[in-house]
Parts: structure tokens; C-alpha cells; sequence
């Protein structure tokens, strides 16, 4: 399997590894952690030097609510820690299909177009859920920018823009200065993991109207 060429950028491992990442997103990076092996040494690091940190600073007497709020955020951390997958042979990685209960082929994908296919999990990003999309061969989203960060996880097949071209366990990190279109161009279905904080701004009206009603 080819390593990953696009990864998530310093701020999000440092949030990831500190616990101060919102699920939906953390999600994102724990599955590509899982695809890469670069950024999972990178996680453990971090990991090491702020337990580092913690072993040096001065004892004090915790409130017990903040005392339960810390054990309470150290468990969420935990269980979002990347692990090898028992699912060599599935498409979906560990951290994904945890979610979905389910490897891609056996989910019930929602139909969002022609050729595009939805299936939403459970974390959301305010508001918005963490999304898995599979779309066919020659599929193009219109061009759009955003209203806020989306981070896209290719899980299968290709996927290009402006910016390069995407693999399996490539991160597509987008703010508001970004404005794309993106297209499949992999024989075998594009399959991506999505986290948006906001929402997607086609330029077209008629475009805008698909997105609207597709709940994007």
C-alpha cells in the first residue's frame, strides 16, 4: 500500500494528542493515523512528551468536579488512540468502522445524486455530522468554497482538485479561503470520510439548490 502524501496539519495532531479535538474530527485523524505510519509515530511522540510534562509539574489538590472532568476527557482520549485493524482485508479503517458497525459494502447508503451516496455517523461538528460519501467514476462536485473547516479522509479510490491528487489515507485540510472542484477520477468508487464545521457554498445556483436538499 503507498504511504500517504497529504497529511493533517501540526494543529490538528497537537489537539488530537491533547484530547481537545472534537469527535467528529478526531475521528478524521484517527483513521488516517491508522493509514499512516508517519503520523502515528508523530501522535505518540506528542503523547510521550505531554506525559513528560504532566510527570514534572507541581502536585495540586484537584476540585472533584474538575478531577472528574479530567478522567472523563483521558477516556474519550483512550478510546480514540489508533490501532492496527483486525479488518486487514475490509475498506473502511479501525477508527471508521467502530462507528459504523459495518465495512463499506454492508452500510446503507443514502442517494444524494447520480452517481453519490451518503451515509451519516453519529459525531457531528457543530452541527454538522461526520459523513462517509462514495461516488462513482467521473463524479465532479461543483465548484464550491466553505463557510467553515472541512477535513476529507480518502478511505478508496481517487480523488483530484486543484490542489493534488488524493489516495486512500489522504487528508484534504480546507478553510474559507478555499474554493475547489473536486472529481473522481479512480476507475473503482471514490470513498471519503468527511468532517465540516460549516457549510459548502457552491458558486451555481442550481448546484446550491442539490445542496440543499441533500442536507449537505
Amino acid at each position: 500500500m503507498t504511504a500517504p502524501h497529504f497529511h493533517p496539519g501540526d494543529d490538528l495532531l497537537m489537539s488530537y494528542a491533547a484530547g481537545a479535538l472534537p469527535e467528529a474530527p478526531s475521528v478524521v485523524i484517527a483513521a488516517h493515523a491508522s493509514l499512516c505510519v508517519t503520523c502515528s509515530q508523530d501522535l505518540q511522540r506528542l503523547d510521550e512528551v505531554g506525559g513528560a510534562m504532566m510527570a514534572q509539574a507541581e502536585p495540586a489538590a484537584l476540585p472533584a468536579s474538575v478531577k472528574q472532568g479530567v478522567l472523563e476527557r483521558l477516556a474519550r482520549t483512550a478510546e480514540r488512540q489508533p490501532r492496527e485493524s483486525p479488518y486487514s482485508h475490509g475498506v473502511l479503517p479501525q477508527p471508521v468502522r467502530d462507528y459504523a458497525s459495518a465495512d463499506a459494502e454492508a452500510l446503507a447508503w443514502r442517494k444524494m445524486a447520480r452517481g453519490a451516496q451518503a451515509f451519516d455517523l453519529a459525531p457531528r461538528w457543530d452541527g454538522k455530522p461526520l459523513r462517509l460519501v462514495r461516488l462513482q467514476h467521473g463524479f465532479v462536485i461543483p465548484r464550491h468554497r466553505h463557510t467553515g473547516r472541512e477535513l476529507t479522509l480518502v478511505v478508496a479510490g481517487e480523488l483530484v482538485d486543484e490542489s493534488g491528487t488524493y489516495g486512500r489515507g489522504d487528508v484534504r485540510d480546507c478553510d474559507t479561503e478555499v474554493e475547489h472542484r473536486p472529481r473522481v477520477t479512480s476507475a473503482q468508487p471514490c470513498i471519503c470520510l468527511i468532517a465540516n464545521s460549516g457549510r459548502i457554498v457552491p458558486r451555481k445556483w442550481l448546484a446550491r439548490l442539490l445542496v440543499r436538499l441533500s442536507g449537505a
